[in-house]
């Protein structure tokens, strides 16, 4: 393909999105008694364990009689998670840049619909469907998805290029376009006009893709993970998914 990037800096970009994630992974440890440390996961399954012992030994249930109350939604979260570390870790370093972002943003895409589908649970809706407008990062990462996995017009370009935003060798002269950010905000989006993506596109060349920061949009996805086991660990979210996150309930 024409206009590919240095491969020096995509490759690096990769090791670093790898090492980031991977710390970020299992650098969370946190003191639950004398159980020792549970990782990021576990907390998820600790907070509604101890709601049901809680109920229990109020009830006058003995603790040593009372069984382990194991809770689905840490596992799941941890399962997206390994999903995106197994890969990062596997291609760290690669020069396939197409091949790499396509995967990439279609793993961090599964693991935003593993979010979507408790937040709306909770409620965060616009009208029955998940309210994406309210995370800005999760709603990026499915617009970048949907160039993916709906290419739509996209097949219509010759030999568009694939860049880093942030890469320091990206052309800035004879570009006839972009696809960027805005650009899949505004055409891989629900409703979006297809009829001008397709003016924009048939039988064009040219055209590059420029894919945002790696590392940056690695961090803001960590982040996203972390907020949502804060959201699901508050008491009344607690009480609302208990009935049927909770095995065996």
């Amino acid at each position: 393909m024409d206009n590919q990037p240095k491969a020096n800096f995509f490759s690096e970009q990769t090791k670093l999105a790898a090492a980031y994630f991977e710390q970020w992974h299992h650098a969370f440890k946190s003191k639950t008694g004398d159980r020792g440390e549970r990782s990021r996961y576990c907390q998820l399954f600790d907070v509604f364990e101890d709601r049901e012992k809680r109920e229990l030994i109020n009830a006058g249930v003995k603790e040593d009689d009372i069984p382990s109350f194991h809770n689905c939604l840490g596992c799941n979260f941890e399962e997206g998670c390994m999903n995106v570390l197994d890969f990062l870790k596997e291609f760290e370093g690669t020069e396939k840049t197409r091949t790499y972002l396509t995967v990439y943003t279609l793993l961090f895409y599964t693991l935003a619909e593993r979010l979507a589908v408790v937040y709306q649970e909770l409620g965060v809706v616009n009208g029955k469907q998940f309210d994406w407008q309210q995370f800005p990062v999760l709603r990026n990462i499915k617009h970048w998805a949907n160039f993916f996995k709906h290419p739509k017009a996209y097949m219509f370009l010759h030999h568009p290029g694939y860049f880093l935003e942030n890469d320091p060798d990206r052309p800035n002269f004879m570009i006839n376009g972009e696809v960027d950010t805005v650009f899949v905000d505004s055409f891989y989006r629900a409703g979006a006009d297809n009829i001008k993506l397709r003016s924009l596109f048939e039988n064009k060349k040219g055209w590059n893709i420029i894919f945002p920061d790696l590392l940056q949009m690695t961090k803001d996805l960590c982040d996203e993970v972390d907020k949502a086991c804060d959201f699901v660990m508050q008491p009344s979210n607690v009480e609302v998914l208990r009935t049927f996150t909770l095995k065996d309930y």
